[in-house]
């Protein structure tokens, strides 16, 4: 099977959260096109369990499709190693610190349309250190709201949980045989 071809790329906007390029490309049947990919840096996505199995998920509002969302703490690299923004993440949205941390895989986000990667972590042993309700506000988040781990799962199921990114991790936490969840 032939490989898409990349003939020229250019930047043709940018801003502090993506940009977006244009390639010229050869397509695997051989005709010649255009792809634009929206660039971004690795997003870190994080599942906080503590000692008694329940899972920590916010309750947040999205702009870009005008609804409330359930789903897991979560946030951009900012240019740090993916760890480093997942604890940074995990404190911004949920007011926790871990001391336990488990890569729970390495995925691909929306493939067909931007390059970004995405790390889900496991957090365990977790501190609570407060809310920070400066940025909790900027990001729209409403609520923090702990909820056993197969609950979690019942929410996905039933269409409570919608958001992808969340739902990829929760999953790659309940295939992980080397995490306990109740």
């Amino acid at each position: 099977m032939k490989k898409w071809k990349r003939l020229s790329s250019q930047v043709i906007y940018t801003n502090p959260w993506y940009s977006i390029r244009k390639d010229r490309v050869v397509k695997p049947n051989g005709e010649r096109g255009e792809y634009h990919v929206i660039v971004r840096p690795p997003a870190v996505f994080i599942v906080p369990i503590d000692e008694e199995g329940n899972v920590y998920l916010i309750r947040i509002y999205h702009y870009t499709t005008q609804m409330y969302s359930i789903e897991i703490p979560a946030g951009g690299t900012e240019h740090e190693k993916p760890l480093m923004a997942a604890k940074r993440e995990l404190q911004e949205e949920a007011g926790i610190k871990a001391k336990k941390w488990t890569l729970l895989g390495k995925y691909q986000i929306l493939n067909g349309l931007t390059d970004e990667i995405g790390y889900a972590y496991c957090a365990q042993n977790l501190d609570h250190i407060g809310k920070n309700e400066k940025e909790m506000n900027e990001e729209g988040i409403s609520r923090v709201m702990r909820v056993p781990f197969r609950q979690a799962l019942d929410m996905i199921k039933n269409g409570k949980i919608t958001d992808g990114q969340s739902i990829v991790a929760l999953s790659l936490a309940a295939l992980n045989r080397g995490i306990l969840i109740k």
